[in-house]
């Protein structure tokens, strides 16, 4: 699977005042890989009609909540775990569901208990707004095209990405396991970009 995902349960639980939270845990190979996918379904949450509209929470390592009309979404990640709860839409009060969120977050194994830390190389990265981790290159693929500069990257090895927006420019940060490995990489990316700009198509300004 293209994050890695290894399983996945869902369950149901009431609260004693009758609050229901449907659960959904998946756990992937490692914390990056549960990383990519928490980041992914950020990203598609606010895609759906919800732009801008999910708030950063401290649940597990990382978290993020919103509103959809009908239910209080909750999302978080930690360790090898990605999480998501939603709530019975009976209250658009978050208290029970950040307090279930975190009660279930105790059980579960940090890992590292920190985001990758190649997001750490993003420029003024505490501030930046839906990062994309990536641990696929299909990943990239599917964001930027199978004709973009990124059909000549290969992440054979475990190489792991980041990819964020700085205004109406895109910044890609990929991380190879060697720098025998990156030096190669780079030399087919510089020819990609050339080829690309041979062609007079869209290609990298770096």
């Amino acid at each position: 699977k293209r994050n890695s995902l290894t399983s996945g349960a869902s369950r149901d639980y009431v609260s004693k005042d009758g609050r229901r939270f449907s659960v959904s845990l998946m756990t992937a190979a490692s914390d990056s890989a549960a990383y990519a996918e928490f980041t992914e379904t950020r990203r598609r949450a606010e895609s759906s009609g919800n732009e801008g509209g999910s708030i950063d929470a401290s649940v597990g390592t990382a978290a993020y909540y919103y509103w959809d009309g009908a239910h209080n979404h909750l999302a978080f990640f930690k360790g090898h775990a990605h999480v998501n709860i939603l709530d019975d839409g009976k209250s658009r009060d978050t208290g029970a569901l950040m307090n279930f969120g975190r009660a279930l977050a105790d059980t579960l194994d940090k890992g590292a208990g920190e985001v990758p830390v190649l997001v750490k190389h993003l420029p003024d990265w505490q501030n930046v707004r839906l990062p994309l981790y990536i641990v696929s290159v299909d990943t990239l693929k599917e964001r930027y095209g199978d004709s973009s500069v990124f059909n000549a990257v290969d992440f054979e090895g475990g190489a792991e990405a980041v990819s964020a927006n700085y205004g109406t420019q895109g910044l890609v940060i990929i991380e190879f396991n060697t720098p025998q490995v990156a030096t190669e990489q780079n030399r087919r990316i510089t020819a990609r970009i050339q080829e690309l700009r041979s062609q007079a198509l869209s290609a990298p300004t770096g």
